[in-house]
């Protein structure tokens, strides 16, 4: 089961909400960042090798291709200082 996350960050107020993080039926979700937007979303990896599954590399709002894990700095301001809650589960 997945759980259901919000960031926040600390010192400049952006959120990324809807981030789905962990194990689903037939996927494993993470945060990624798209370096073209700064848009934080999830999507599926290989957990053993810790890489975005080919089909899912594509960024959901601007189709961009240069999707990286999340480092967990704010895209908008470089901060690390990022407030994690959970707001749901998923499976």
């Amino acid at each position: 089961m997945g759980e259901l996350v919000k960031y926040t960050c600390k010192h400049c107020g952006f959120v990324a909400d809807d981030v789905f993080i962990g194990p689903g039926i037939a996927c494993y979700q993470e945060p990624v960042i798209c370096k073209d937007c700064g848009y934080v979303m999830s999507t599926s990896i290989n957990e053993a090798t810790r890489t975005i599954l080919p089909q899912y590399t594509h960024c959901k709002k601007c189709g961009g291709s240069k999707l990286l894990l999340w480092d967990y700095r704010c895209p908008k301001c470089g901060s690390t200082a990022i407030d994690e809650e959970s707001v749901g589960m998923w499976d």
